[in-house]
Formats: C-alpha cells, sequence, structure tokens
C-alpha cells in the first residue's frame, strides 16, 4: 500500500468514493416521527442550523473534531476508510475537550489497533479476547488499550501498562470507543 503507486491509487480511489472531498450531514428531521404532526418550516429551519453548526465543526481549520486538533472530520472519516481498507480494522475513542475556546468538546481521537490488547495480567480472562472485555452475551463491556505501541520501547514502561476503557459512560450510555471491524 505505501510502496505501490498503483495501490495506494486504488487506496485513494476507494476513500474518494466512499468519503468524497467534503464529508456533509444531511439531517432532515421528520416533524410527523417526532411530533406527531408535519411542520415543513420547522424541518426547513433545523436542517439549515444543524447543518451549518456541523460544517463550522467538522471542517474547521482549528480541526475541533480531532482530539489531536490535526484533522478535519473529512480527514478523519478518509483515514478511518484507509486504514480499515489495509487493515481490516479501525479503533477511536470519544474524547470530553476542555472548554478552550471550543464551540463544542466532543472530539474523536485515532487508536492504532496494535494497542488494542490483552492485558499480561489478564491473558488467561476468558472474558477478554483481542483486548476486548465481553458480558456473557459476547457485548463489548470494556476495551484494554496499550498505553504505548507495543513496539515502542521507551524507558518508561508505557509499552507494560494498560488503561481500560469502558465501551459505554456510566449512568448516560454514550459510547466511548468505536470499533469498526468485520466479525467472523
Amino acid at each position: 500500500l505505501r510502496n505501490d503507486g498503483y495501490v495506494a491509487g486504488g487506496a485513494a480511489l476507494h476513500k474518494d468514493n466512499i468519503v468524497g472531498a467534503m464529508f456533509l450531514l444531511n439531517a432532515k428531521p421528520k416533524t410527523k416521527v417526532l411530533f406527531d404532526k408535519d411542520d415543513e418550516v420547522w424541518e426547513r429551519e433545523f436542517q439549515e442550523e444543524v447543518e451549518t453548526k456541523f460544517g463550522l465543526y467538522a471542517e474547521s481549520p482549528n480541526c475541533w473534531s480531532d482530539a489531536k486538533r490535526t484533522k478535519t472530520l473529512t480527514e478523519f472519516v478518509r483515514l478511518g476508510v484507509g486504514v480499515y481498507t489495509a487493515g481490516g480494522e479501525v479503533l477511536a475513542s470519544a474524547e470530553w475537550m476542555p472548554a478552550d475556546g471550543r464551540p463544542f468538546r466532543t472530539a474523536a481521537m485515532m487508536i492504532d489497533t496494535d494497542r488494542l490488547s490483552d492485558p499480561w495480567d489478564r491473558r488467561f480472562d476468558s472474558n477478554i479476547r483481542g483486548g476486548v472485555e465481553r458480558d456473557r452475551r459476547g457485548a463489548p463491556v470494556a476495551y484494554h488499550i496499550r498505553n504505548a505501541h507495543p513496539s515502542d520501547w521507551s524507558t518508561n514502561g508505557d509499552n507494560f501498562t494498560w488503561r481500560r476503557v469502558m465501551a459505554r459512560k456510566p449512568g448516560w450510555g454514550r459510547q466511548m470507543i468505536l470499533h469498526v471491524f468485520e466479525e467472523m
């Protein structure tokens, strides 16, 4: 993928076909479902306001949607599609950012899937496979994310420690980890 121009071109074409040049929101509410009556004026005003705010958030040069503030949402989604195409799996976390002038505090952070792994002290736990802790029905309960990449041999030992991240925010239910993969 990195060393072959044809393969890299195919991956870029794949991203272009799925995401395009700009990831847009199409917010078309159905007031018949929401309020049990049609209100086309409210639908149009809501759509205009939400799509405008989304565009300002998603495509800001300040990269508000990225916790690292390096990518716009379109670039973030294109990266996700590319990573999924190359490796078959994408991992990202939902982050609540400090109020440092951001118009919205929600952001996402990509995580290298190599960091999702079983902690050494729990490698024989039958509820954890590939870093994903599951309940008795197989639903994700928590994700075990290594604090550094396994091949990062730093002196502080982060590559030998893990952080347990709940799949959903307790009490609220907000999804904390986005894990896209094709289940076999």
